[in-house]
């Protein structure tokens, strides 16, 4: 009888091995998906890659929109062609298929297997330009090992998988808004070097991480605000850090000679974009306190602040973009001193940039002269999360911009 009970013991510690074994091998099991550009034409054909560490497995490859509705689903084949790719980690490539979305698929950011992105562009003329951060995405993103600033990457290839950021779910409804009630293309942020993605339109929409841009990038937004275009910008530190794009290539320095991590800032490089639009982190900063970062309001009679009564709004955030301010003691308020044709900052919240230096972070509107565009600065890429957008007086004063700058 003890034997019989021994051997019962070993066959369920053998059954219950067998079952963490699965389980520790599918937990570390990763599969990811990309495509060979950032963004591409509806109803084009693409060709999407799966790599990974796993092997001899079909998968299912589900492409939704932001809210989860499936616009196509088919079952990825194992091919094992031992092809290699830079993700994150050097993974074999293990499927690779052509995929053809559905003509009726509008612009927008959609999701690989939940999680990767997928942009859509129109090659219709359109009201409004969004700018989905994709090579921004790809600096910043932390899958568990790093991300490529704290692993002092030189360069990376924009041909990888890249996750769906918060600040884009978050403003999924501002985003069906604008689809609502203009024509809306979608662009990744490299192809800002492409002016004729979005010369056209009346307003491009900036938002989430945007530190990085390439002076092509950098130079294209400027001109389009020069020559009539509106910006709404939703971020803390807007083209601050110099890139260089080539052939799909981004490196963080100038040339292909250098193997040493470096970043260079447009300020460093005698280029920086304040002196074009007024604004900069470094005249804005970290808020000065945890609680209280609600925006104290300036002008109440603004068209952004049309149905909100309250004198101040309540905003969750923690770092801000500004322009450089002095308090007036003849306005009793804090005026923008600047070279431009208009410049206003309608609220505003008090914080402190890298040196300590005490700033004015908050909802700015600059023209940079009479013939300009307006760029209307919200202050902070917080300003997108989901937290934030679902407070009435954030998502009412975010339609308001929008009706404002499409105009």
């Amino acid at each position: 009888m003890f034997k019989e009970l021994k051997i019962l013991k070993l066959s369920l510690f053998a059954i219950f091995l067998v079952i963490i074994i699965v389980n520790v091998s599918e937990s570390n099991k990763i599969s990811v998906f990309f495509t060979t550009d950032t963004s591409h034409h509806i109803g084009s054909e693409i060709k999407v890659f799966q790599a990974g560490n796993f092997d001899s497995e079909d998968d299912v490859f589900i492409v939704s929109d932001l809210e989860g509705e499936v616009v196509y689903k088919d079952v990825f084949e194992y091919v094992d062609n031992l092809e290699k790719n830079k993700v994150g980690n050097e993974f074999s490539i293990a499927n690779k298929k052509l995929v053809q979305l559905p003509d009726s698929s509008k612009s927008g950011v959609y999701l690989m297997n939940d999680l990767y992105s997928l942009v859509l562009r129109s090659a219709k003329e359109s009201d409004i330009t969004i700018v989905y951060p994709y090579a921004n995405n790809l600096i910043y993103q932390d899958e568990g090992y790093g991300n490529m600033l704290s692993n002092e990457l030189v360069g990376f290839n924009l041909n990888t998988h890249v996750l769906v950021d918060d600040y884009t779910k978050g403003l999924m409804g501002l985003f069906k808004f604008c689809s609502n009630n203009y024509s809306v293309n979608y662009i990744s942020d490299v192809e800002l070097e492409n002016k004729d993605m979005y010369s056209s339109s009346k307003l491009i929409v900036i938002y989430g991480k945007t530190s990085f841009y390439s002076l092509l990038m950098k130079n294209n937004v400027i001109e389009f605000l020069k020559e009539g275009g509106n910006i709404l910008l939703m971020s803390s530190s807007f083209s601050t850090n110099a890139i260089w794009v080539d052939n799909n290539r981004v490196r963080f320095s100038v040339g292909d000679s250098s193997n040493n991590f470096k970043l260079n800032s447009w300020l460093g490089l005698n280029d920086d974009i304040r002196n074009k639009i007024g604004l900069s982190y470094q005249f804005g900063g970290k808020a000065k306190t945890v609680i209280g970062q609600s925006y104290k309001v300036l002008n109440k009679e603004h068209k952004i602040f049309e149905g909100v009564e309250l004198d101040e709004v309540p905003l969750s955030a923690n770092r801000y973009i500004g322009a450089y301010c002095k308090w007036s003691e003849e306005d009793s308020a804090y005026i923008p001193e600047n070279q431009f044709y208009k410049s206003e900052i309608l609220a505003f919240n008090e914080c402190k940039n890298g040196n300590l230096v005490d700033n004015i972070g908050g909802v700015y509107a600059i023209q940079p002269d009479s013939s300009s565009g307006v760029i209307l600065s919200l202050g902070t890429e917080d300003w997108c999360l989901e937290k934030n957008q679902t407070n009435e007086v954030i998502f009412t004063i975010s339609k308001n911009a929008i009706e404002f700058l499409v105009k």
